[in-house]
This record gives C-alpha cells, structure tokens and sequence, in this order.
C-alpha cells in the first residue's frame, strides 16, 4: 500500500493560477485464485479451500449468498490460503441451488465471484450385485 500526498495546479486564465494537494491512499486489491470444491450438500459441512493474494487474518470470511462463513488459516500452508466450511443451505428445498461465493478479508473484497453448488444429499439404503449377462 501506498500513502502520500500530491501537490498539483489548478489555472484558469493568464497569471491566476492556485496551488493544493491531495492526500491519497492507494492498496492492493484482493484477488481470490483458487476456491476449491465448488459443490456441497446442502446440509452445509463442505471444508472450502481459498487462495487468495493477502495474508488471511482474524477477519476473513467466505460469504456463501448472504450466509458468512470464517476463513481458517491452513496449517502448514502460507498464510494465503484458508478454508472456510460451507453452511446449511437456507431454503427448506431439498433440491439443487446455487449461490454466489465471495470473499472478504477485513475491508477488502473479493472482486471475483465464484459459485457454489449445493446438492442434496442421497441416501442409499442398499448396494447388491449383478450378474454378468451374457
């Protein structure tokens, strides 16, 4: 990031011309590379992984739709990548939904929009086998 001032002109005519400054703050944008799975059942649980350009700290969130999630640093990773566990979805339908995932990381946010996918969870109540048909 970088702060500073800036003196600059500002003329109208021939000899009136005014001096003033502008005081600015410029910073990095956040930038999410990886997001990684993109589906989940939609009793929530999923663990998301982030890459992302900033170093994740105490106020990193994963925002599935409006639903806030905490960004965890990874262990043994750097401090860029974290993950974050996906809620349950909120609408009572156990059918497919989408939603947007985004990141935030204090007041910096995502400009990246990926999207989650829940799906809904399958019970299978048996498994046999077939015979081989010739």
């Amino acid at each position: 990031a970088e702060t500073g001032v800036r003196s600059f002109w500002i003329c109208a005519g021939k000899g009136f011309c005014l001096e003033s400054e502008t005081h600015y703050n410029f910073t990095e944008s956040l930038h999410v590379f990886h997001v990684t799975p993109k589906t989940g059942p939609i009793s929530g649980g999923t663990e998301i992984d982030v890459t992302c350009n900033f170093p994740i700290g105490d106020n990193a969130f994963c925002f599935f739709g409006d639903q806030a999630a905490m960004i965890s640093p990874k262990a043994g990773f750097s401090g860029q990548i974290g993950s974050c566990t996906s809620p349950p979805y909120s609408n009572d339908s156990d059918q497919f939904a989408v939603v947007d995932l985004s990141v935030s990381l204090g007041h910096y946010h995502s400009q990246e929009v990926f999207h989650f996918r829940y799906h809904p969870i399958v019970e299978i109540s048996a498994v046999s086998m077939m015979e081989n048909a010739s």
